[in-house]
């Protein structure tokens, strides 16, 4: 469980060094005529890195809770064996 957060930290962490990289080079391929230009340009590139972040979290946290549900479920599934062998050893 703690690897799975940390995976999803660390996944988070390099989506937004991903995004940095691409604002960069969209920022240094557009020009600015104004201070208003530029606001509306980083106001909307802000709004693509926290959609693209919550995309990607969201996305991480179903692949977690996902392998979580098959842990479990192989758990269950090694635990109701186990029972079995005991209840036949008994016998």
């Amino acid at each position: 469980m703690k690897n799975k957060l940390f995976l999803l930290i660390l996944s988070s962490i390099f989506s937004v060094g991903s995004f940095a990289s691409n604002f960069q080079e969209k920022h240094n391929s557009f020009e600015f005529s104004s201070n208003f230009d530029n606001d509306v340009f980083l106001l909307e590139m802000e709004a693509e890195m926290r959609q693209k972040l919550k995309n990607d979290i969201n996305t991480d946290i179903d692949n977690i809770m996902k392998s979580i549900e098959a842990d479990i479920k192989n758990n269950i599934k090694t635990l109701n064996q186990e029972n079995r062998n005991r209840i036949k050893e008994g016998l």
